[in-house]
C-alpha cells in the first residue's frame, strides 16, 4: 500500500488554490499543512539527526549494469521521511524538474526493494535519495491524492545538497557498469537529546511485582559524554571532547586516551594481552617485524614481553621449576646508574629477600672499572675497562681453614687467588703470591696454557701423559732437570768432513742470552775421538774428530744471562726469615705436617701488606 494523502490544492492554474467545494478543504489544510505535517517535521529534526534510519542497502553485481536498494527509511535535515515501502513507488529518472508534480513517470517497489538503472554512466558517482511526492488523480473517491515517491539519483559529488540528498553509497561506474561499490559518506540517523536513560524490566518476587527501573544514563555535557550506573548516580565510562576515555567512578576528565582509577585492568582468554605501539609508528600493525607494536601476555606461569613472533622478556612465577625462569631477557641488558652512586645489581639468597640484607654486588666502581664486592665490605674484584685486566684485591681477614690474612678469592681444589692476579685469555699470575692452596685436592688445575710473568718454586715436578704404549690404561711420566743455575740446554748431531771438521751453527740470539758455555761430544758408530777445536764465538763453535766423515752428538750447556735473570737469581741457599723457622715446605712426619699451613700463613703475611698497598694506589 503506497503511503498517500488527499490534495487539497488546486494545480491547475499558475497559482495552486484550495480546491472549492463541501468538504471543508480549507479547515483540512488548516489541520494538515499547517500544523500535522510541520508538526511531525519539527519533532523529527529536534530529536532526530538526519540520515539512513534503517534497511536501503545498496546491491550490485561486479561489472554488471543496475543496481538494487532495499527498502527502507532515510530522514532529511528537514524532519521529512524518504520511505521505500512494498507495494510503494520511487522516482528513478535522474531527468525529472525538481518541482514537477503532475505526469512524473515512477517505479514500482516490491519486497526486495526498488531497481535503478545505470545507463551508460562512467566514473564515480553517489547514490542518493530524497523525500518527494507526485500527484495523482482518482485514486481516493475522485479527488487528487499525493504518492510518496522518494527520489533515487545516481549525482556527481558537487551536486550532492548535503542534508536534503541522502547518501547510500559511493558507486564506480564503467559505462554502466558498477566496478566498486563504498560506503564512503553514507550517514545513519541518529538522536539528539541531552540524556539517554537506561531502562529495563525487573520483577520484584517479595511483593510480587513486575514494573521497569532506570539503571543507567548517557548524557552529554560541554565537556563530554559520560555513562553512570547505578540508577544513573555512579559514573562509570567519561569521554571528554578530546576522545579521552576515563573508566571508574572516580575519574573525573580523563587526562590521557585511557585513564581507569579504582580497578585494575584485565585482559583474559586466549588472545588476553596489552597491546601498544611504538611512538614513532602512526597506525596499527598486525605482524610487527621490527618492533612497530608490543605486547605484554601471560602463557604458562609466565608474564612475556614480545614483539611479533619474538619473545624478548619473560618473568617466571615463584612457583615455577627451573633454571631461569625468574627473569629470561633475550637480549643484552644496559644498566645505568640513575640516581644511585654506581650502576649495578644486588643480590640476595634469602626467602623473603626483606627479612635478610643483601649479600653481594656487582656494578660499575667508576667510569672504567666493572667490580664485584660483599655487601659490607669493599671490591674484592675488579675489571679495567680500557685493558680488560682483571684485578683480585686482598681482604683483610682469617680464612676459616688456613688461617690466612687477606684472602681475596676461593677458587676450586680450596686454592686461593691473592693479591694481584691479571687474566689475559688465560691466566698470567704476577707477584708476590697468586695462587695458594694444595689441602684438600688439587692446588689448581689449568686447561690450556698458563703464563707466569714472575718466578716458579717448587718442590718438584715433571710432566705427566698418557702412555705411548697404553694411553688408555696408563699415565707416563719424567721429572724436570733440575740446576742451581738457570740452565739451558742445547743439543744436536753433526757430520764431519772429509778433513774430520764440523762446525756448528747457533741461533743468532745465543751468545745474547746465554754465557759460561759447557761442552759434550760423542761420536757414534766409529772408534774415534773428537774434541772442541773453536768455542762459541759468534754463536757458533767448531768440532774435529780424528776419523773424516764421522757423525758427533753434541751437547752444549748455557746460562742465562739476560736483565730479567741477572736481576732475579735463584739463591741456592738460604736462611728461613723469622716466623717460617720450625715450619716445612714438604713436611712428612706429622709433626711436620701439622706446622705446614703456618708456613704458608706466615710466608703469605710477609708480603702481604705490601700487596694491599699496591692494589690501593692501582
Amino acid at each position: 500500500m503506497p503511503i498517500r494523502r488527499t490534495d487539497y490544492w488546486n494545480r491547475t492554474g499558475a497559482v495552486p488554490k484550495v480546491r472549492n467545494g463541501d468538504s471543508t478543504h480549507g479547515e483540512t489544510v488548516t489541520d494538515i499543512e499547517d500544523f500535522v505535517l510541520p508538526y511531525s517535521r519539527a519533532t523529527l529534526t529536534t530529536l532526530r539527526l538526519w540520515g539512513v534510519g534503517d534497511g536501503l542497502a545498496v546491491t550490485a553485481t561486479m561489472n554488471t549494469a543496475g543496481l538494487k536498494v532495499g527498502t527502507g527509511v532515510s530522514i532529511d535535515d528537514d524532519g521529512r521521511a524518504a520511505v521505500l515501502v512494498d507495494g510503494g513507488v520511487a522516482l528513478t529518472d535522474p531527468t525529472v524538474a525538481a518541482d514537477a508534480m503532475s505526469d512524473v513517470p515512477t517505479t514500482p517497489i516490491d519486497a526486495t526493494g526498488v531497481a535503478l538503472p545505470t545507463g551508460t554512466l562512467t566514473g564515480p558517482k553517489v547514490l542518493t535519495i530524497r523525500y518527494r511526492e507526485v500527484a495523482v488523480e482518482g485514486l481516493v473517491g475522485n479527488a487528487p491524492t499525493l504518492v510518496h515517491a522518494p527520489w533515487l539519483r545516481l549525482l556527481d559529488a558537487a551536486d550532492v545538497v548535503v542534508g536534503t540528498d541522502i547518501v547510500l553509497a559511493q558507486i564506480t561506474l564503467d559505462a554502466g557498469k558498477v566496478t566498486n561499490v563504498s560506503s564512503r559518506d553514507r550517514r545513519l540517523a541518529g538522536l539528539a537529546a541531552d540524556r539517554l536513560q537506561l531502562r529495563a524490566a525487573r520483577a520484584d518476587l517479595g511483593t510480587f511485582t513486575v514494573d521497569q527501573g532506570v539503571f543507567g544514563e548517557l548524557r552529554g555535557t560541554v565537556d563530554g559524554v559520560t555513562l553512570t550506573v547505578g540508577g544513573g548516580v555512579r559514573r562509570a565510562v567519561t569521554v571528554d571532547v578530546g576522545g579521552n576515555v576515563g573508566l571508574g567512578s572516580r575519574v573525573g576528565l580523563p587526562e590521557c586516551s585511557l585513564h581507569v582509577e579504582g580497578s585494575q585492568v584485565h585482559s583474559g582468554g586466549a588472545g588476553g594481552g596489552l597491546s601498544f605501539a611504538d611512538r614513532d609508528v602512526e597506525e596499527f600493525v598486525a605482524e610487527p617485524e621490527a618492533g612497530e607494536r608490543w605486547e605484554w601476555n601471560s602463557v604458562g606461569g609466565k608474564a612475556r614481553l614480545v614483539s611479533g613472533a619474538k619473545e624478548l622478556l619473560s618473568i617466571g612465577h615463584a612457583a615455577m621449576v627451573g633454571e631461569g625462569l625468574g627473569l629470561d631477557v633475550a637480549r643484552r641488558m644496559r644498566v645505568r646508574r640513575g640516581i644511585d652512586a654506581a650502576a649495578g645489581i644486588w643480590f640476595n639468597q634469602s626467602t623473603p629477600a626483606a627479612t635478610v640484607a643483601d649479600g653481594g654486588y656487582v656494578g660499575m666502581l667508576d667510569d672504567t672499572h666493572i667490580g664485584l664486592f660483599s655487601a659490607d665490605g669493599p671490591f674484592g674484584l675488579k675489571l679495567d675497562t680500557n685493558d680488560c685486566t682483571i684485578q683480585i684485591v686482598p681482604r683483610p681477614g682469617q680464612f676459616d681453614f688456613f688461617g690466612f690474612s687477606g684472602v681475596a678469592i676461593t677458587v676450586g681444589g680450596r686454592s686461593e687467588l691473592q693479591n694481584h692476579t691479571n687474566v689475559h685469555g688465560g691466566l698470567t699470575v704476577t707477584a708476590p703470591i697468586g695462587v695458594v692452596g694444595g689441602f684438600v685436592g688439587p692446588a689448581a688445575f689449568f686447561d690450556g696454557d698458563v703464563t707466569i710473568s714472575g718466578r716458579l718454586s717448587k718442590g718438584g715436578g715433571g710432566f705427566r701423559i698418557d702412555h705411548p704404549l697404553q694411553p688408555e690404561g696408563k699415565y707416563l711420566s719424567h721429572s724436570f732437570v733440575e740446576s742451581p743455575e738457570m740452565l739451558n740446554l742445547y743439543s744436536g748431531i753433526v757430520r764431519t768432513d772429509a778433513r774430520g771438521v764440523a762446525t756448528i751453527a747457533l741461533p743468532d740470539w745465543f751468545e745474547a742470552l746465554n754465557r759460561d758455555f759447557t761442552y759434550q761430544l760423542t761420536v757414534l758408530g766409529e772408534n774415534a775421538h773428537a774434541f772442541v777445536t773453536d768455542e762459541i764465538a759468534e754463536n757458533s763453535f767448531k768440532v774435529w774428530a780424528d776419523v773424516p766423515g764421522v757423525r758427533v752428538s753434541w751437547l752444549v750447556t748455557g746460562v742465562r744471562r739476560d736483565t730479567w735473570a741477572d736481576q732475579h737469581r735463584i739463591a741456592v741457599e738460604e736462611d728461613k726469615p723469622e716466623g717460617e723457622r720450625g715450619h716445612y715446605l714438604q713436611p712428612t712426619t706429622p709433626e711436620q705436617q701439622s706446622a705446614g699451613p703456618a708456613l704458608r700463613a706466615a710466608m703469605i703475611d710477609n708480603d702481604l701488606e705490601a700487596a694491599r698497598q699496591r692494589s690501593e694506589n692501582s
